[in-house]
């Protein structure tokens, strides 16, 4: 046997070694050196795959999440070498070890798989165990220039009018060194004039350090307690991401009996995931949907078995809370279209924490005629109940003070049921820092506002499972005129199925009884097609109607409907539909009834200018974004928490919205992807500064699967023949049905198959062989001709 052969068939050895190394597999040595493999190798090759000593290039994953590509030093026995390049590059806090090179065996809360065969390392950690990120650790990356769009138009006819609208809302921008500017304008025309308004220029920077966005230029003032509108200034607004007090709030403990999967939800919404070693976990800062509702935990261990425990939300309550409670600051002079004055204003706020169950936010707003403070106290109580009392105070040109009080209760009073009150008063004398701007007669500004104005309410909710979900409400206004509202609704699903809603509103004021019952049945036909039929009634009008619904494709969506109202009497049919594209969002409706006719269209979505590229986007292009690239390779499906978008002709696409100061992950959408193309990486984890625009890099690469199915001297080749590559290296054998399975099929090409009695034929595949995008594997069913 020669040596180019024997090497070749350690390859294949080393090949099914390390690909099984799921289960294992021994090697009869002996039989090995019958084959001409040296003893020692085959020694080796009957041992468990492993890396070779010294440093090896390996794709790196952290609890089930790739970090990359990176040099790791293994020592003789093909153990991992825990050294400072291992510990940089995964972040994780090891305690040092006198050793040059620490294994695993050194250390708890802490497993490493070893995959040879794939050049992989899995790192499972505790979470206990990552470093916190630092500022400098934030992709501060790229720039681009930024267009969205939002464009509709409005036509209605009838036997005796017509009217036309049309409007455009258009951004400009860029962002570059994070920094973000933003134009906003809109433009108008209807019936026949027209207007432009140019709405906010600004620049915006996160000063990291500080914790705190910078906004400069055209820009609404920040302010919970009061609304001055727009002005020409700066403010500084903290960033909540950046704020460690702020991040979530929900933090979950427990201990892993083995490798396990964590998985949090809320409301049945998956918030978060990771994989954790076995032992004691913390996971802390978790990205709450809202601090009122439990959180559910599930362990899947590697067996697949699930267990689940609750952590309550009073466990979270105000750690979470979303309030700044940092210091804000404004200042700026007023610039509104139609204010009279326009002075300068300052805006200041601060909350912060009295005790752990009580969060308190101050602020004020002062101008030239008008000085306003505002406090606001939010009180856990130990039964869960929540109260928030708001209380502002003003005082105006003629010095003159008003009040204005909130109060929110909310109690959970047992399980799935909740009562909330809530109060309202405002002073006659009290005004709003917008409604000082406009110069008018304080003696008529009083007759208008004749007196004070105060507001009461009641409501519980609640949900059975069999009979669906409740809820009751009053409230009241006194002021001018007394006004009673009622509301009352009912909802629940039938057979995962049939949605039923029954609901009811009365309105009493002024002698005037208004009275609204609304009734809708919404029936899922599967496929993401849907049938709603409703009924509802105000006064002595009644409205019948049906719609049906069809969202069954990726791209386009779509509805009819049939109306009809008794008074005054009138039907009408519409169609309305979607479709989005890889550059727009176009949407129309058309409706037509008894005289009339309306026609609706709107176009909307985003551009790009990134690295000598115009990219689209079917959606807005938000202020901190990425760009996705997969060398020149088209349509290929990447997946992010803002939706799917599709490469464009030279591999690019816009993901338009990422969360900055926060791990963001950009991955191939494997059941799209064409059969032919493989992601060895397919999932990327980033963590974007604000206003970066980070470019996400795929390795798509062609792998072009093929099952030959030759014929020689018109007749199938036999099973287990040597098959060679175009070099005259062992390639493979043929299978039992005497095909030859190539992985990764480039053409053109030559095989060589030994059909025996020292013959062989040759198989030429040509460039124009057609591969499949559709199918794993192409069948191409060649000839076989005897080799001179």
């Amino acid at each position: 046997m020669t040596r180019k052969k024997k090497n070749k068939i350690v390859a294949i050895l080393l090949f099914v070694a390390t690909s099984s190394y799921a289960k294992e597999v021994v090697f009869d040595q002996d039989a090995l050196k019958h084959k001409g493999i040296p003893s020692d190798i085959a020694k080796l090759y009957s041992e468990k795959a492993h890396f070779p000593q010294g440093e090896n290039i390996v794709s790196v994953f952290l609890n089930d999440k790739y970090i990359g590509q990176s040099s790791f030093l293994f020592n003789s026995q093909g153990e991992l070498c825990l050294d400072t390049k291992f510990i940089n590059t995964t972040n994780i806090e090891l305690s040092k070890i006198n050793s040059t090179c620490p294994t695993i065996k050194d250390y708890d809360n802490l497993e490493v798989e070893l995959i040879p065969g794939d050049l992989r390392v899995n790192i499972y950690a505790s979470p206990s165990l990552l470093k916190n990120k630092s500022t400098n650790d934030w992709l501060h990356t790229g720039k681009s220039g930024v267009f969205n769009y939002d464009i509709k138009y409005f036509s209605t006819k009838s036997d005796f009018a017509s009217q036309s609208f049309f409007n455009s809302n258009l951004t400009l921008g860029f962002n570059v060194y994070n920094w973000i500017v933003r134009s906003d304008q809109t433009y108008t025309y209807f019936n026949g004039e027209t207007s432009f308004d140019h709405q906010t220029l600004y620049a915006e920077k996160t000063l990291e350090p500080l914790k705190k966005n910078l906004q400069v230029g055209q820009i609404n003032l920040s302010n919970s307690f009061f609304s001055s509108g727009q002005v020409i200034g700066f403010q500084l607004v903290p960033e909540l991401a950046l704020d460690s007090s702020s991040q979530g709030g929900g933090i979950v403990n427990g201990i892993a009996f083995e490798r396990s999967v964590i998985e949090v939800r809320q409301a049945g919404i998956l918030i978060y995931t990771t994989t954790v070693p076995e032992g004691p976990y913390t996971l802390e800062n978790l990205p709450l949907l809202n601090n009122r509702l439990d959180l559910s935990v599930t362990v899947i261990n590697q067996s697949n078995k699930e267990s689940t425990f609750i952590v309550p939300a009073s466990s979270f309550i105000l750690a979470s809370n979303s309030i700044n409670k940092d210091i804000t600051f404004g200042l700026g002079k007023v610039n509104q279209n139609k204010a009279d004055k326009k002075p300068y204003v300052m805006n200041v706020s601060k909350g912060f924490n009295l005790r752990p169950d009580m969060l308190v936010v101050v602020g004020g707003l002062a101008s030239k005629d008008y000085q306003g403070v505002g406090l606001s106290n939010t009180y856990e109580f130990p039964n869960l109940s929540l109260a928030t009392i708001t209380t502002n105070i003003s005082k105006d040109m003629d010095n003159k003070y008003g009040e204005y009080y909130t109060l929110s209760y909310n109690y959970p009073v047992i399980a799935n049921t909740n009562l909330a009150a809530n109060s309202l008063y405002r002073s006659k004398e009290y005004k709003d820092f917008n409604e000082t701007l406009n110069d008018y007669d304080t003696i008529m500004y009083s007759n208008h506002v004749n007196s004070s104005e105060t507001q009461y309410g009641i409501g519980v909710n609640t949900h059975f499972n069999s009979l669906g979900s409740f809820s009751l409400s009053w409230n009241r206004s006194l002021g001018d005129r007394t006004i009673n509202y009622y509301n009352a609704n009912w909802n629940n699903l039938y057979a995962n199925r049939y949605n039923v809603y029954l609901g009811y509103e009365r309105r009493l004021y002024n002698h005037t009884n208004d009275n609204t019952i609304y009734f809708n049945v919404d029936i899922s036909l599967g496929d993401r097609q849907n049938l709603s039929s409703w009924m509802n009634q105000y006064d002595n009008n009644k409205s019948y109607g049906t719609r049906y619904s069809n969202h069954n494709y990726d791209n386009l969506s779509y509805s009819i409907s049939a109306n009809k109202n008794t008074e005054p009497s009138n039907q009408n049919v519409s169609l309305n539909m979607n479709y989005t594209t890889p550059v727009t969002l176009l949407s129309g409706n058309i409706s037509k009834g008894n005289n009339t006719s309306s026609y609706y269209g709107s176009l909307s979505g985003g551009m790009v200018y990134f690295d000598n590229e115009l990219i689209f986007s079917s959606k807005r292009i938000a202020n901190t974004f990425a760009i996705a690239k997969t060398e020149n390779q088209e349509n290929i499906p990447i997946q992010s928490s803002s939706g799917t978008v599709m490469t464009n002709s030279k591999g690019y696409a816009v993901i338009p919205s990422i969360d900055s100061y926060r791990t963001n992950y950009a991955k191939i959408d494997y059941r799209k992807l064409p059969k032919n193309m493989n992601a060895p990486y397919g999932i990327i984890e980033f963590q974007p500064a604000n206003g970066s625009v980070p470019l996400v890099n795929f390795y798509i690469n062609q792998v072009n699967r093929a099952i030959l199915t030759p014929s020689f001297n018109g007749k199938k080749l036999s099973k287990n023949l040597k098959v060679y590559d175009k070099n005259g290296d062992l390639l493979t054998i043929t299978d039992n049905a005497g095909r030859i399975i190539i992985d990764n099929l480039s053409l053109p090409t030559s095989y060589f198959v030994d059909v025996g009695n020292n013959k062989k034929c040759t198989i030429n595949l040509t460039s124009d062989v057609g591969i499949s995008k559709t199918e794993l594997f192409t069948i191409i069913n060649p000839i076989c001709f005897m080799a001179n």
